[in-house]
């Protein structure tokens, strides 16, 4: 099943509840949901995707998380490696942070350079025996839509397995949604 469907049919089940709209994460109440696809993105259709593109942990090599059964596939496009979570699994959520260096004087290239934390994003971590983190330069506002005890937050991390664009963390958070990981807030 797509995202937008089962965002519709969340909202028709739950509805006083909050979603994400499936198309561009605004937090839309989930009355009103059918009304803002129609208006905002009139005829929109997302395909029911099982591969996902992205960029590994430093964007320069393609790679692609896939559904595949129950479990969630990352694959890298080069053939190089291949890890798989399978459920059941937890899942985690919480900022992705870089250092960025303090240009002060001429020698700012030294490593003990001093810095500042700065937010680069937000991800979602899969974690079963092995573990797949998501990483997203947007924020789909997770902790405000989904039942905080369908997941953990897992505080800081410098850096995930994937990055992907906005639309993708919301496809999979609805393919999480369809597989009983992630439980829709409703109060």
């Amino acid at each position: 099943m797509d995202p937008i469907s089962t965002a519709r049919e969340l909202a028709a089940a739950h509805p006083t509840a909050k979603l994400p709209c499936p198309v561009c994460a605004a937090s839309v109440n989930a009355e009103n949901l059918a009304r803002h696809l129609d208006k905002v993105h009139p005829g929109a259709r997302a395909p029911a995707a099982t591969t996902w593109p992205g960029k590994g942990a430093l964007g320069v090599f393609p790679v692609s998380l896939a559904l595949a059964g129950n479990a969630f596939v990352l694959k890298h496009m080069l053939g190089l490696a291949r890890r798989r979570v399978e459920l059941p699994f937890s899942v985690q959520i919480g900022a992705l942070v870089a250092m960025r260096p303090d240009v002060v004087g001429a020698h700012q290239d030294e490593y003990n350079t001093p810095g500042t934390e700065v937010r680069t994003g937000r991800y979602l971590r899969l974690v079963g025996k092995r573990a797949i983190t998501i990483g997203c330069a947007r924020s789909t506002s997770f902790s405000a839509h989904w039942d905080n005890g369908s997941w953990r937050d897992g505080g800081k991390r410098r850096s995930c397995d994937i990055r992907v664009s906005i639309e993708t963390m919301l496809a999979i958070e609805y393919a999480l949604v369809q597989r009983g990981v992630l439980r829709l807030a409703t109060s």
